[in-house]
């Protein structure tokens, strides 16, 4: 709103006089009327924009419009526009003597004649007050008695339109109806194809993962058995013949042949036990206490083939008659379903049990401490479908074998594994820079080893200081600082194992005395991700120093436990960085060889 400007009041009293004469308020006044009142009255002009009257300030004055016109405004809404001679303004906060409940403002240059009403009011004893009072009055009952009418005409108008509005509310409500009906009927089919869909997006993605393991694998395994010819079974032939064709075997002959076999037997044992693994997983049975329907699909793709046999509850009273009728060798359950552990576990002691969940850590941990006879955790991604399927499959594979342990199996067959043994302090950066060199003449991309060197330096570090014991059990070097010298006797090295299968980056440092406790890694798991960065220190045995870095550095962090024997942690991480950025949370497993 412009600023107020001074108001011009130009006009004598016979002009104004003149001015009454001309508003109809005014026309049965006498002259002698007239001339009182015009000592109370000023004419003035005000420009477009000014402010008359402000809603809710107070008010003392009429104003009676002599040319232009008047905007009257509510709560900055525009009400009516006046422009008629005569037309009065003001008249309702004089009377009352109230804040005013509307805005006047110049909508054009205006001419008002200005009437200070207060002063005329307050003069009782004067004959023309009284008068003018009186006509205010009659005038004011006149006004009410026009917008009266004009509400009861608006009221019946009002009636009319509401029964036409209530009329088309209830077709719109019937059409609403059948809209809702057909919008139902309508999702209901787009659900069910979106299922369907995530079904057949399911189908491909398990799919795709293991035509890209079998073409991986393909790859992998020609490379394999063209080094075994040209590299082991030439040289061999060469052998052999130097028998048939010489008089005298040299003994060196007979050593070089028998190395020979021994490359050849280590280049077909991984293939073998493969194929061991996957006879021994036909006819087993696996019970999946499974809530969330995108993990059943998963579950199904993932063990589709394997010649195992899969049933699928949802709830725990399925849960309980599956394993009151089956024999069942694996029972995976996710958090929901805990409590069927305790059944299972009860039922049948001889049955596997590994938790599945895609909860972040700290809620998975809460729940595990009150089920400590959990053993075996997979902390899964559901956003990585093929990985999950993957993981699976390798969960499944580790439980229903002798064997839990060993790098390759998260890898593709055929990947080369390297391995070397951790003799003391004075190797590991010898070890972990060997490491590096091998990867990046693998081709894997340097953001990626140096995560891998971040985890071998905790895993080695926790291998030399923190897992070697005595014969009582007792911490052997885990007092002394880091930096100190440590030489490892032949028992008690570990081994440093690392490959690449052109998806996965994987190490995994194996010590042998396999004193790590699944409640010590969960505690301090519960520490780490409780806002305190801890160490497993102090602790009998290894298990990863760091666990923290560990989980957060890893795209999958595994231990493999057997008891008083041997611990091997496990990382991988993704070769392609922008599968690492899609993993939600940490990816967590634990493994504890029981005597099940």
């Amino acid at each position: 709103m412009p600023a107020p400007r001074q108001a011009l009041s130009l006009a004598s009293i016979d002009e104004l006089i003149a001015q009454m004469r001309s508003c109809p308020f005014f026309e049965a006044f006498p002259d002698g009327l007239l001339e009182e009142l015009a000592t109370h009255a000023r004419s003035v002009i005000h420009p477009p924009g000014y402010a008359i009257l402000r809603e809710g300030q107070l008010n003392h004055s009429l104003f009676f419009l002599m040319d232009g016109v008047l905007g009257v405004y509510n709560s900055g809404e525009l009400v009516i526009r006046l422009d008629k001679i005569g037309d009065v303004v003001g008249e309702v906060s004089a009377i009352n003597q109230r804040p005013c409940n509307a805005a006047v403002v110049a909508e054009t240059v205006v001419e008002l004649l200005e009437l200070d009403a207060v002063t005329i009011f307050n003069e009782t004893d004067s004959y023309g007050a009284l008068r003018f009072q009186n006509e205010l009055y009659k005038n004011y009952a006149d006004i009410l008695s026009q917008k009266l009418e004009a509400t009861n005409e608006r009221a019946k108008l009002f009636e009319i339109t509401n029964e036409r509005l209530e009329e088309a509310q209830r077709a719109l409500m019937r059409a609403n109806h059948d809209l809702e009906v057909k919008i139902e009927n309508r999702t209901g089919d787009l659900r069910k194809r979106t299922e369907e869909l995530n079904h057949r997006n399911a189908e491909l993605t398990a799919s795709y993962e293991k035509m890209t393991e079998l073409y991986q694998t393909k790859d992998l395994t020609i490379k394999k058995l063209s080094a075994l010819y040209s590299d082991h079974l030439q040289p061999l032939k060469s052998t052999l013949a130097k028998f048939k064709n010489a008089t005298q075997v040299k003994p060196e002959w007979i050593k070089e042949a028998e190395s020979e076999v021994v490359e050849l037997v280590g280049l077909l044992e991984p293939l073998s036990s493969y194929h061991s693994e996957e006879m021994a997983m036909r006819d087993k049975k696996v019970l999946l206490a499974e809530t969330d329907k995108k993990m059943q699909r998963v579950a199904k793709l993932a063990l589709s083939g394997t010649g195992m046999s899969l049933q699928i509850v949802s709830d725990y009273q399925e849960g309980k008659e599956q394993i009151d009728a089956g024999n069942f060798d694996i029972l995976c359950v996710n958090a929901d379903l805990l409590d069927l552990t305790l059944y299972a576990q009860e039922k049948r002691p001889n049955m596997k049990v590994v938790l599945f969940t895609s909860e972040d850590i700290p809620t998975y941990l809460a729940r595990l401490k009150t089920f400590p006879a959990i053993d075996n955790i997979v902390i899964r991604n559901p956003e990585d479908r093929s990985f999950t399927v993957k993981n699976l499959l390798t969960t499944v594979r580790k439980l229903l074998v002798a064997e839990k342990f060993g790098l390759e199996k998260y890898l593709f067959w055929g990947a080369d594994v390297k391995s070397h043994k951790v003799t003391g302090s004075d190797t590991r950066r010898a070890l972990i820079e060997k490491m590096a060199a091998d990867l990046e003449s693998m081709g894997v991309r340097s953001r990626v080893i140096d995560d891998v060197k971040a985890v071998a330096e905790e895993l080695l570090m926790n291998a030399i200081y923190d897992a070697p014991t005595d014969a009582k059990g007792k911490p052997l070097f885990n007092h002394m600082k880091r930096n100190d010298r440590v030489e490892l006797k032949p028992e008690q090295q570990a081994t440093l194992r690392y490959a690449c299968d052109g998806v996965l980056v994987g190490i995994s440092v194996e010590d042998p005395f396999g004193a790590v406790k699944k409640e010590s890694v969960l505690s301090h798991l519960e520490h780490c991700y409780a806002g305190t960065n801890t160490k497993l220190e102090n602790q009998a045995g290894g298990g990863g120093e760091g666990l923290h870095i560990l989980i957060e550095t890893a795209d999958l962090v595994i231990f493999n436990v057997d008891p008083n024997k041997r611990t091997e942690a496990i990382a991988l991480f993704h070769v392609d960085s922008h599968a690492k950025k899609t993993l939600p949370a940490p990816s967590f497993q634990f493994f504890y060889k029981d005597s099940r």
